[in-house]
């Protein structure tokens, strides 16, 4: 089995023991098996899982927990997300490339600014199933650094992608590289396209999403559950699941009055509610060491 966790700070909270859920487990010791509790790295740039999966650290595992805060408006202090439903994203950058030419001659060039405005257009035009939640957007466009009587002939472009299905991330993917390449063509340009980063979608256990839900029932109340959460975000947390299919794997989300929002300098919570957080862990770990759902 395998702890693991976004804000690393959750699982060592620094001088308080009541918040360090290796002293909560080994003060009340395990009825039986093994626990591994890591701190992921680099989970904000896609690749602390990977990192983990890499150094085998997940080849003994059978159950895989994870845990992050959560901002106000999605749990108070004292709440518990039972499963996090984290969305796939896909991060893309490209280059087109055109034919420089001067202003007064437009038609001896290919312009990448008219080029990547097609491309930016045709993106907002592609259209997914509504119910799964797929979008791309256009989050970088950058060309036309040089004289303002030049015709531009390269631009990069950016585009953000996500969905709820990792499915329907792969074939959103597969247009948008489609789309790039050939729309450049039509003008007589090139262009190319890859990925800088990805997460895939949350996949969750019923049968373990069941415990969770029980487990923080008895540890906090009935009132402390939130079954489930869907958001926009991605989490590289998913990967082990991805690349460990066998896997069995729980994301919760911590209620603490997070305010204004996560990522945001001024951001601020309240700590105490990671004690009945830890104690919800620390059961939901016992729960699943005997039960092995």
């Amino acid at each position: 089995m395998h702890i693991s966790n976004s804000p690393a700070a959750f699982l060592d909270y620094p001088g308080d023991k009541e918040y360090n859920i290796s002293m909560y487990l080994s003060g009340r010791g395990l009825p039986c098996g093994r626990v591994k509790i890591l701190c992921q790295p680099a989970e904000e740039i896609g690749r602390g899982a990977l990192a983990l999966l890499d150094a085998g650290a997940l080849e003994d595992v059978q159950y895989a927990l994870g845990y992050h805060v959560m901002p106000k408006d999605l749990a108070r202090s004292g709440q518990i997300i039972a499963q996090i439903n984290w969305t796939a994203c896909t991060l893309m950058e490209g280059e087109i490339r055109g034919l420089a030419a001067h202003g007064s001659q437009p038609h001896l060039g290919v312009n990448a600014i008219d080029v990547g405005a097609a491309i930016v257009n045709g993106v907002n035009a592609l259209h997914t199933n509504p119910l799964l939640g797929g979008n791309v957007k256009t989050t970088r466009f950058m060309g036309g650094a040089g004289s303002l009587n030049a015709i531009c002939d390269k631009v990069n472009i950016g585009f953000d992608l996500r969905s709820t299905s990792n499915a329907e991330m792969l074939a959103l993917r597969q247009r948008v590289m489609e789309l790039i390449e050939n729309t450049a063509k039509v003008y007589g340009a090139e262009a190319s396209c890859h990925i800088v980063g990805t997460c895939p979608a949350a996949e969750a256990d019923p049968s373990l999403l069941a415990v969770t839900r029980d487990t923080i029932v008895g540890v906090l109340g009935r009132e402390a559950l939130i079954p489930s959460v869907s958001i926009t975000v991605g989490e590289d947390f998913n990967f082990f699941k991805e690349q460990r299919p066998q896997l069995k794997t729980a994301s919760l989300g911590i209620g603490c009055d997070l305010t204004p929002c996560l990522h945001d300098p001024e951001m601020t919570f309240d700590h105490g509610a990671l004690a009945g957080a830890i104690e919800v862990l620390a059961a939901l770990t016992v729960r699943i060491l005997q039960d092995k759902p």
